[in-house]
Protein backbone atom coordinates (compact mmCIF):
# COMPACT_ATOMS: atom_id res chain seq x y z
CA UNK A 1 0.00 0.00 0.00
CA UNK A 2 1.66 3.19 -0.68
CA UNK A 3 0.26 5.07 2.09
CA UNK A 4 2.35 3.23 4.09
CA UNK A 5 5.24 3.10 1.87
CA UNK A 6 4.99 7.02 1.72
CA UNK A 7 4.55 7.38 6.14
CA UNK A 8 7.90 4.86 5.90
CA UNK A 9 9.68 7.40 3.92
CA UNK A 10 8.65 10.39 5.96
CA UNK A 11 9.97 8.33 9.55
CA UNK A 12 13.20 8.02 7.55
CA UNK A 13 13.94 11.26 7.76
CA UNK A 14 13.93 11.00 11.38
CA UNK A 15 17.58 9.25 11.25
CA UNK A 16 18.84 12.17 8.65
CA UNK A 17 17.40 14.00 6.44
CA UNK A 18 19.61 14.50 3.84
CA UNK A 19 20.02 10.28 3.06
CA UNK A 20 17.61 9.74 0.06
CA UNK A 21 14.76 7.47 0.60
CA UNK A 22 13.30 5.96 -2.92
CA UNK A 23 10.07 3.83 -3.34
CA UNK A 24 11.18 2.49 -5.95
CA UNK A 25 15.15 1.67 -7.29
CA UNK A 26 16.84 3.70 -9.53
CA UNK A 27 19.10 2.90 -12.00
CA UNK A 28 22.82 1.74 -11.08
CA UNK A 29 25.52 4.24 -10.25
CA UNK A 30 23.72 5.90 -6.82
CA UNK A 31 25.89 6.80 -4.54
CA UNK A 32 25.15 5.61 -0.59
CA UNK A 33 23.48 6.35 1.33
CA UNK A 34 20.04 5.76 0.41
CA UNK A 35 17.10 3.66 1.62
CA UNK A 36 14.39 2.12 -0.70
CA UNK A 37 11.39 0.66 0.90
CA UNK A 38 9.86 -1.76 -1.10
CA UNK A 39 6.44 -4.10 -0.41
CA UNK A 40 7.61 -7.85 -0.27
CA UNK A 41 4.93 -9.45 0.82
CA UNK A 42 1.20 -9.45 1.90
CA UNK A 43 -2.35 -10.58 1.92
CA UNK A 44 -5.84 -10.22 3.12
CA UNK A 45 -8.33 -12.00 5.32
CA UNK A 46 -12.17 -11.33 5.53
CA UNK A 47 -13.66 -10.34 8.92
CA UNK A 48 -17.46 -9.80 9.63
CA UNK A 49 -19.24 -8.02 6.98
CA UNK A 50 -17.48 -5.39 4.57
CA UNK A 51 -14.28 -5.40 7.55
CA UNK A 52 -11.37 -6.99 6.48
CA UNK A 53 -7.61 -6.72 7.29
CA UNK A 54 -4.58 -6.31 5.41
CA UNK A 55 -1.48 -7.57 6.27
CA UNK A 56 2.17 -6.28 4.18
CA UNK A 57 5.49 -7.20 4.45
CA UNK A 58 8.08 -4.33 4.50
CA UNK A 59 11.86 -4.48 3.57
CA UNK A 60 13.43 -0.83 3.67
CA UNK A 61 17.69 -1.25 2.43
CA UNK A 62 20.58 0.57 3.47
CA UNK A 63 23.13 1.31 1.20
CA UNK A 64 25.78 2.82 3.81
CA UNK A 65 28.07 5.61 2.94
CA UNK A 66 31.46 3.95 4.42
CA UNK A 67 33.81 2.01 2.68
CA UNK A 68 35.59 1.31 5.80
CA UNK A 69 32.80 -0.71 8.05
CA UNK A 70 30.34 -0.68 6.51
CA UNK A 71 28.69 -3.96 8.33
CA UNK A 72 28.95 -1.18 11.75
CA UNK A 73 27.29 1.57 9.93
CA UNK A 74 24.39 -1.09 8.86
CA UNK A 75 24.20 -2.21 12.84
CA UNK A 76 23.92 1.46 13.82
CA UNK A 77 21.07 2.42 11.35
CA UNK A 78 19.08 -1.11 11.98
CA UNK A 79 19.06 -0.29 16.09
CA UNK A 80 17.79 3.38 15.22
CA UNK A 81 15.13 1.58 12.96
CA UNK A 82 13.92 -0.53 15.38
CA UNK A 83 12.45 2.53 17.62
CA UNK A 84 11.75 4.85 14.69
CA UNK A 85 9.33 2.21 13.07
CA UNK A 86 6.95 0.77 15.64
CA UNK A 87 4.75 3.40 15.05
CA UNK A 88 4.61 6.48 12.41
CA UNK A 89 2.00 8.31 10.61
CA UNK A 90 0.79 8.97 7.05
CA UNK A 91 -2.54 11.21 5.83
CA UNK A 92 -4.03 11.31 9.42
CA UNK A 93 -3.63 7.79 9.89
CA UNK A 94 -1.11 5.98 13.13
CA UNK A 95 0.55 2.60 11.44
CA UNK A 96 2.03 0.18 14.17
CA UNK A 97 5.12 -1.94 12.93
CA UNK A 98 5.39 -5.26 14.01
CA UNK A 99 7.89 -8.33 13.79
CA UNK A 100 10.74 -6.04 13.10
CA UNK A 101 14.16 -7.69 12.36
CA UNK A 102 17.03 -7.29 10.19
CA UNK A 103 19.74 -8.90 8.00
CA UNK A 104 22.94 -7.40 6.68
CA UNK A 105 24.07 -9.17 3.77
CA UNK A 106 26.60 -8.16 1.25
CA UNK A 107 27.18 -4.89 3.27
CA UNK A 108 24.09 -4.13 2.64
CA UNK A 109 20.67 -3.77 5.60
CA UNK A 110 17.37 -5.28 5.29
CA UNK A 111 14.92 -4.60 7.64
CA UNK A 112 11.62 -6.25 7.77
CA UNK A 113 8.53 -4.72 8.72
CA UNK A 114 5.36 -6.07 8.57
CA UNK A 115 1.95 -3.39 9.06
CA UNK A 116 -1.53 -4.28 9.44
CA UNK A 117 -4.33 -2.38 8.65
CA UNK A 118 -8.01 -2.93 9.14
CA UNK A 119 -10.01 -1.67 5.83
CA UNK A 120 -13.95 -1.28 5.13
CA UNK A 121 -14.97 -2.06 1.70
CA UNK A 122 -17.29 0.94 0.72
CA UNK A 123 -21.00 -0.21 0.12
CA UNK A 124 -22.37 -1.07 -2.96
CA UNK A 125 -24.82 0.96 -4.54
CA UNK A 126 -28.52 0.74 -3.78
CA UNK A 127 -29.96 1.29 -6.54
CA UNK A 128 -32.87 4.02 -6.16
CA UNK A 129 -36.51 3.32 -6.97
CA UNK A 130 -38.34 4.40 -10.37
CA UNK A 131 -41.48 5.70 -10.18
CA UNK A 132 -43.87 3.73 -9.45
CA UNK A 133 -47.30 3.77 -11.34
CA UNK A 134 -50.72 2.55 -9.37
CA UNK A 135 -54.48 2.78 -9.21
CA UNK A 136 -56.29 3.25 -6.36
CA UNK A 137 -60.06 1.47 -6.33
CA UNK A 138 -62.15 2.35 -3.54
CA UNK A 139 -65.33 1.02 -2.86
CA UNK A 140 -68.25 2.95 -2.99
Amino acid sequence: MQAVIDGIILKLADIDPTIEAYDEHQEQGFKGPCFFVLEVDGNQAGLIGRRFKRSSLYDIHYFPKSDVDPRKECHDIADRLYCLMESFEWGGYRYKGTNLRHQVIDNMLHFFLEVKVHLIKPKDPVPKMNTMKGEVYTDG
